[in-house]
């Protein structure tokens, strides 16, 4: 409530001007002796109320200064409207204080010299589609203190990593760097910003397990490394004890079924030859086998496409090998005059009895036929099993309306009985 601005003096200039004008008439003002006469007492003033000269009397104020009686409000007090209770209602008078923010969380801990050192070793890849995917290692070297893995992490999905301490007497520390090598989790503390947030720490020290989750706001590729607390409080100079061993976990939180892209960590954006990108060799080490460089180039969606459809059939389809990816591009090592598979748009794969008409199970042939629809930039795929081509091609109608190749998702063409010849959609999104 903003307060009123009394002035207990006011009375006084009309004393002094009373004086003033008195003096220039030759008159003299009546004394104060501190006491009314008679008069003033019948005329209902009580003894030893102040007069002023003029007869009227003077406010008299408590004692924490304030008037009594009725006072008008001073002029320049008179905007601020007064309620029944005299006071200025919510809305009057100064703004309500903004509240101070809140102090940003300290920035975790420079970590950078964890891996440029002899003893960190680049134990390769931990990537996954949609669902989780685990690396069991051990430090039986005596080699190491540090082992670092590369992540590559989809725009807006959160992803979760997670280390097991498996055998021996060590807590687990689980560290992150960006490209550039800037620290995103110490271990105990990670970045909040708009671009990276880490959430869910379970720091490890102590124990024997540690986790955290992480979501970014574009495609980003991060090393994460794991090490003890011990190691990584001695500033990473020591190498962890022979008998430690662990599970890595990597657990992307999209539902199977999402049409989330991912692309190989290994990835060579500049390595592009009559404008085809080159599929790397597999990352990690078995996710699929391809041709040489001639045969394994096409789009970048070709190349995403290839992995992320690995990447799901090695996680959900276990029981059976690891995809082969054939001719992308016609080259010099194809075996096949390929009357398509120049625009950079087609790939052959096979895998044993999930691409073959021959088998008598066909279900590995619709969860892989599934696997490709679900990534939203497969415009077809030729394979010609008839009972296959009804449950894929009504799976895709309840997933997409866009109009598949020649108008008809999966079809059979000549030629088709042992591989699935699949095609992705052009640059500019048209299938036809």
């Amino acid at each position: 409530m903003t307060s009123q601005s009394f002035h207990p003096h006011a009375p006084a200039t009309t004393l002094v001007a009373t004086l003033l004008i008195c003096l220039g008439a030759g008159c003299q003002a009546p004394m104060d002796t501190g006491r009314a006469d008679e008069s003033d007492d019948d005329a209902g003033l009580g003894y030893g109320d102040p007069v002023s000269p003029n007869g009227d009397t003077d406010p008299v104020f408590d004692d924490a200064g304030a008037p009594l009686g009725d006072t008008e409000p001073p002029p320049d007090d008179a905007s601020v409207p007064i309620d029944d209770a005299g006071s200025p209602p919510e809305d009057a008078g100064s703004p309500p204080s903004t509240p101070t923010p809140p102090a940003p969380p300290p920035a975790p801990t420079d970590i950078s010299a964890a891996c440029p050192s002899d003893l960190c070793w680049m134990a390769g890849s931990l990537t996954a589609a949609c669902g989780e995917w685990s690396v069991s290692e051990n430090f039986a070297s005596g080699r190491y203190g540090v082992h670092a893995y590369t992540v590559r992490l989809a725009a807006g999905v959160r992803t979760r990593l997670a280390a097991q301490r498996t055998a021996g007497s060590w807590s687990p520390a689980l560290l992150v760097l960006d490209e550039s090598g800037t620290t995103v989790h110490d271990g105990a503390r990670g970045l909040s910003t708009a671009a990276v947030l880490v959430e869910g720490v379970v720091a490890g020290r102590g124990g024997s397990a540690a986790s955290l989750s992480i979501v970014t706001d574009t495609d980003r590729t991060f090393t994460v490394m794991l090490t003890s607390w011990t190691n990584r409080d001695d500033d990473f100079v020591q190498r962890l004890p022979t008998d430690a061993s662990y599970r890595v976990t990597i657990d992307n939180e999209c539902a199977p079924g999402a049409t989330t892209l991912f692309s190989p960590p290994n990835f060579d954006a500049s390595n592009v030859v009559g404008g085809y990108s080159l599929l790397p060799p597999a990352d990690p080490t078995g996710l699929y086998s391809r041709k040489a460089d001639a045969c394994s180039r096409g789009s970048r969606l070709l190349v995403d496409v290839i992995y992320t459809a690995a990447l799901r059939w090695s996680s959900e389809r276990s029981d059976l090998p690891h995809l082969n990816v054939r001719d992308m591009n016609e080259g010099s090592c194809s075996t096949v005059d390929h009357a398509t598979h120049n625009d950079g748009t087609h790939v052959d794969l096979t895998v044993t009895c999930g691409t073959q008409v021959s088998c008598a199970d066909n279900s590995a042939a619709v969860d892989l036929a599934k696997i490709l629809v679900d990534t939203g930039a497969v415009c077809g795929i030729l394979f010609n099993d008839t009972a296959v081509q009804a449950e894929v091609n009504a799976y895709f109608a309840s997933r997409f309306s866009y109009t598949p190749w020649r108008s008809r998702f999966m079809r059979t063409v000549t030629g088709h009985t042992n591989h699935f010849h699949v095609r992705v959609k052009r640059a500019d999104g048209s299938c036809n």
